[in-house]
């Protein structure tokens, strides 16, 4: 970070503007004020966590999604910015600067294949969060490990079915107020992301290693705006609901459902070709099978 300006670098990579489609790419999202940037594959040099950010970014949080194998990055930033994206030597550069303007729509820039190890950089000087969460267990830590300052959150109730508890003073009420503002990001088949207004919570930034059935970590980052909320799931095919806990000063976070995996069912009519199958009367088994099969 220079003065009013901070660089985030990614090396190696070269990223084109686009709300979908073609990785690696970045997107703008004024709403949330949100950089995200996607990029196929597990990076190496990249680890799943939370990064610290400064006076403009409020950090990033990374996750790799094994199910669409990509890499995606989240950068929330402050609500008064300028940004400008450009692509030096193979790595693109990201500045943002202090001061009132809102962030531009950039215009696309070529895309191509990373050719070096990436490594994001950024005068901010993150601090990494713990490497990669273990493999979770079926039995709920009693102990969960914390990194950074996430505040506010605790672990499930141990019924099975409730994940977090969100906790602060008269939390619900503010819950009801901005319940049609919460956002839910479901891009990520291994994780989810509330996008919750600041007024409702301030869970702080950092992460917690809960490795029990339903999650593995939880990821937090407040801004001015916006909290995000990101959990890892355990079984990537559960899907999390934020609803009123038990009394006013707590909300849970609870599975709401888990999608069972679909299954193909393949028919083979058989024969067909030079094999006619069973022939009577001048009937041929081929013929049919494939008409019954549909």
């Amino acid at each position: 970070m220079t003065g009013d300006t901070c660089r985030v670098e990614l090396s190696g990579i070269s990223l084109v503007q686009a709300q979908d489609g073609n990785i690696p790419r970045y997107e703008i999202r004024d709403k949330e004020k949100l950089i995200q940037i996607t990029i196929p594959g597990k990076v190496n040099g990249i680890t799943d966590g939370f990064l610290t950010g400064n006076s403009i970014i409020y950090g990033a949080l990374i996750n790799y999604n094994s199910k669409q194998n990509n890499t995606v990055i989240r950068i929330p930033y402050n609500d008064t910015i300028s940004l400008t994206h450009s692509v030096s030597g193979g790595s693109s550069v990201f500045l943002l600067k202090k001061g009132t303007a809102q962030v531009p729509a950039t215009s696309p820039v070529p895309s191509s294949t990373p050719v070096a190890t990436p490594k994001p950089s950024s005068s901010a000087t993150p601090t990494p969060s713990p490497s990669k969460s273990p493999t979770s267990s079926a039995t709920p830590s009693t102990s969960p490990k914390t990194s950074g300052d996430i505040r506010n959150v605790k672990t499930g109730t141990g019924d099975g079915k409730t994940a977090l508890k969100i906790v602060g003073s008269g939390i619900v009420g503010k819950f009801n107020a901005y319940k049609d503002k919460i956002t839910v990001d479901n891009s990520l088949k291994d994780s989810v992301t509330f996008i919750i207004p600041a007024a409702v919570a301030d869970l702080g930034n950092g992460t917690l290693l809960v490795n029990d059935s339903l999650i593995k970590t939880v990821t937090t980052i407040t801004t001015s705006k916006n909290t995000y909320l990101t959990i890892e799931k355990s079984n990537p095919n559960s899907e999390f609901d934020i609803t009123a806990g038990s009394g006013p000063d707590e909300l849970y976070v609870s599975v709401s459902s888990a999608i069972t995996s679909s299954k193909i069912v393949v028919i083979d009519p058989g024969h067909g070709g030079s094999d006619p199958g069973a022939v009577i009367n001048g009937y041929n088994e081929k013929k049919y099978n494939l008409d019954i099969a549909l």
